[in-house]
């Protein structure tokens, strides 16, 4: 454990250097990141200005949902986007090979080896509008509540991560099939809107086939009250099956690579 932590410091620094190499290019894209943020919010508005809620959701607890969703882009794409959109590339330039000689697991180095940077300022913000709109809500939620909503996001986090590595595992099959950043972004759109509005089967296909409900709806009920400790419990079960699931098919995908040098 010492050595995959030293590991992860390691691949943090130097991203952080590189990215510091071209500082402009840094601003530019955390500039583009906070504008997108204000469209999104936006787009919220507009909205509402029709209409009174969404599936029993007020503007302020969709506000809510929309912000939760835009933590988790930012975190995912700092921590293990990056990295699954350039699997593709490893796979079909053979580069993935010195990932599998090195001592160490060839899961933890393709899913860890680069950060981006570019979310660092949006993060703050998005945490400040939380608590505002939570305050404009008129709930206190307990430090408990906090914990729980928190703990469902980091959930929420490695289900989605453990969701698109599986998609990405596909690479070792087909390379370059689909636009994996469509993908993910469409995924994340879904989540902006409560679970609540799609009926029937639709429903139960955005809650746990294409996990969206475990994004942002579950931790923002939690932190409204409408849900408890069970939920945080359900989405952990989720997430460790999710992750032998995906774990069995990465080595299942595995034999069946060909490096571009065979």
């Amino acid at each position: 454990m010492k050595r995959y932590l030293r590991l992860y410091f390691i691949f943090f620094r130097n991203c952080l250097i590189r990215e510091m190499e071209f500082r402009f290019n840094f601003l530019i894209w955390t500039i583009m990141d906070i504008i997108y943020l204000a469209t999104v919010l936006l787009g919220t508005y507009l909205i509402f200005g029709h209409i009174q809620e969404i599936g029993g959701w007020s503007k302020n607890e969709v506000l809510l949902l929309v912000l939760t969703t835009s933590l988790i882009f930012d975190l995912l794409w700092t921590f293990f986007m990056v990295n699954l959109m350039f699997f593709s590339d490893l796979v079909r330039e053979g580069n993935l090979d010195f990932a599998l000689l090195k001592p160490v697991n060839p899961r933890f180095i393709v899913s860890t080896r680069y950060f981006e940077f570019d979310h660092y300022v949006r993060m703050p913000i998005i945490f400040y509008l939380i608590f505002k709109l939570v305050g404009e809500i008129g709930i206190s939620p307990s430090l408990l509540s906090w914990l729980l909503y928190s703990i469902s996001l980091l959930f929420g986090l490695l289900i989605v991560y453990c969701f698109f590595f599986m998609i990405t595992t596909t690479n070792f099959w087909f390379i370059k099939i689909f636009n994996f950043s469509n993908l993910f972004d469409d995924v994340l759109d879904v989540a902006r809107f409560p679970s609540s509005i799609y009926k029937n089967k639709l429903k139960y296909f955005f809650l746990y086939f294409i996990p969206s409900a475990f994004i942002a709806y579950f931790p923002v009920e939690i932190l409204l009250g409408r849900r408890s400790w069970e939920t945080v419990v359900f989405s952990g079960l989720v997430m460790f099956f999710l992750f032998i699931v995906s774990q069995k098919f990465w080595r299942f995908a595995l034999k069946h690579y060909q490096s571009a040098s065979s």
